[in-house]
């Protein structure tokens, strides 16, 4: 498994993508026989009950956009959030191999003036 940390950060119940490319062993595009995907807090707890959700028919580059409810802050600072992708792929190597790969990314708290 690989971890990336992602240098752009989301807004505050904004919107925000994580785009994926599939890859072989050999670096060639391939799309996966199956992928899902999970949204969780560092703790591992799942966010906006975004746990194992399907990508119907996944390709060799897959967009995810995450809104509000996912990127909601319930306290008064910046939030760091683990987005977790796993699945299973056949390459010239394996047949049905599990792959799985995540990106942490934070969110930022807005900052309301006080006036």
């Amino acid at each position: 498994m690989s971890r990336t940390t992602l240098t752009t950060h989301a807004d505050e119940n904004g919107t925000y993508t994580v785009k994926m490319n599939f890859t072989d062993e050999d670096g060639a595009g391939m799309a996966p026989n199956s992928a899902k995907w999970t949204l969780t807090d560092m703790k591992g707890t799942a966010i906006n009950s975004r746990s194992s959700v399907d990508i119907i028919s996944p390709s060799s580059e897959e967009l995810v956009t995450l809104t509000s409810d996912d990127l909601a802050i319930s306290d008064n600072k910046d939030r760091k959030v683990c987005f977790t992708v796993y699945g299973t792929y056949t390459s010239s190597y394996v047949t049905s191999g599990p792959f799985e790969d995540e990106c942490i990314f934070t969110i930022d708290k807005h900052v309301k003036n006080k006036t």
